[in-house]
């Protein structure tokens, strides 16, 4: 559109898009009462450098563009009675191009003097283990003369499955660092990447962890656990199993690594992950099945949480390694166990499949409005039509319709060579589903 930069920006220095950006903060004032304002502004990665740069050349200085749209919108948010907010990234990744927002270096007094003073800036973080990454980079938003908030996450956006333990723990130390220096204003953020996958409602230790930060002023998981229970009915115990289906290598693994989600979609004719699947970990899939089942016995409200990630973990236990059986037994021409793949393996995943989509569509339909459910309806259509071929093929081959499965015939690669197995992060769908661009 002609009010584009690219595909993460709005194009700066366009009167059409201040009409815009009015527009929609004047229906935020209809809707609204409050005097706050989040005018967003984090990870315009290509700012200046697409339809800008087509119309008015390379910018000079895009801190400054930067800058300057940023008063601009400051401009129409006073004008309807708004204090606005922005996320603070903008000001470390311009500051220093290519290092990225935790970067060591500090803001340059250049950048500190020129930063609006009647906007607050929110730091965000919830990727750090350490106090003092948070400590490095709050003391560095704090040089800025700005009022800065917080912004911890709740991890509830990279598979199905939450990643509650990781948050849980991130928020504890984060808050500590927020509470020694005096940093009052905090917030817990719940995104919606990748598909929304997962539910909202899987956030509700985080958001447990934060209240009771806010009550006590310290961490307490006996007070978290019983502020959890007395307002939901649910216990951390409980929760903390919906992370499971990432947690193939044991309960205690602690690392964004959301296996559950790739070992889901993959394709099992490509195996573009069965590189990291190692034998155990079907049986631990299985492991957690009993667990599950009994939380979802006893939740009163959101058992149909428990019967999502019941579903999928159930599904899991039987597809995480079928690429990989299914390859051997084609390598070793085992006609036997091929056989057995396509008569028994293969139509009980894609029943598995269809139980799970069913619970997706139920825990979708009882959270949410319909509108993007049909992402998932399509990514686990796409993966039932996969499976359908992957038997159609062994079928053909066992008949000798073809004298080869050509997708077998190749050596499977490492998915990462910068990464251990258990540290691989898979966002978009559509890199882990196929080598091919869809």
């Amino acid at each position: 559109g002609e009010i584009k930069d690219g595909p993460s920006n709005l194009l700066m220095e366009e009167e059409k898009t201040y009409e815009f950006i009015e527009e929609m903060i004047k229906m935020c004032r209809e809707c609204f009462s409050t005097s706050n304002i989040h005018v967003g502004m984090d990870e315009c990665w290509n700012l200046g450098l697409g339809q800008y740069l087509a119309k008015h050349g390379l910018p000079k200085d895009r801190m400054s563009l930067f800058i300057n749209h940023l008063k601009r919108v400051i401009d129409i948010c006073h004008k309807y009675d708004f204090h606005p907010m922005v996320w603070g990234d903008m000001f470390f990744r311009l500051n220093n191009p290519g290092s990225g927002y935790y970067s060591k270096k500090k803001l340059s007094k250049e950048i500190i003097n020129i930063v609006p003073k009647d906007v607050d800036v929110v730091y965000w973080d919830y990727y750090h283990d350490s106090k003092s990454d948070y400590e490095d980079m709050l003391l560095s938003n704090l040089d800025l003369p700005n009022k800065i908030i917080f912004a911890g996450g709740a991890w509830n956006w990279a598979s199905y499955s939450p990643f509650s333990k990781i948050a849980v723990y991130r928020s504890k130390i984060s808050l500590e660092v927020m509470l020694k220096h005096n940093v009052k204003d905090v917030m817990v953020t719940t995104w919606g990447d990748f598909g929304a996958e997962c539910s909202n409602y899987t956030v509700l230790p985080c958001l447990a962890c934060f209240s009771t930060f806010d009550y006590l002023g310290e961490y307490n998981e006996e007070e978290i656990n019983s502020l959890l229970y007395a307002v939901t009915g649910e216990t951390l115990k409980n929760m903390y199993l919906l992370d499971v289906s990432n947690e193939p290598n044991g309960e205690n693994h602690i690392s964004e690594y959301n296996c559950g989600r790739y070992y889901l979609y993959q394709d099992p004719l490509l195996g573009l992950f069965d590189k990291t699947v190692k034998p155990t970990f079907a049986s631990k899939y299985a492991s957690y099945l009993p667990l599950l089942d009994k939380a979802m016995k006893e939740s009163k409200y959101y058992s149909y949480l428990y019967k999502n990630m019941y579903d999928l973990v159930n599904l899991l236990k039987d597809k995480v390694d079928l690429g990989v059986k299914l390859r051997k037994a084609y390598k070793d021409n085992n006609e036997e166990e091929l056989i057995k793949l396509r008569d028994i393996t293969l139509p009980l995943v894609i029943k598995e499949l269809e139980e799970f989509e069913k619970s997706c569509y139920i825990r979708w339909h009882k959270d949410n409005s319909t509108f993007g459910y049909d992402v998932i309806d399509g990514r686990l259509g796409y993966l039932k039509n996969r499976l359908y071929t992957a038997k159609q093929l062994i079928d053909d081959y066992l008949n000798n319709k073809i004298d080869k499965i050509e997708e077998l015939e190749q050596d499977i690669l490492p998915y990462s060579t910068t990464q251990k197995d258990e540290e691989i992060f898979s966002g978009p769908w559509a890199l882990g589903v196929s080598p091919c661009e869809i």
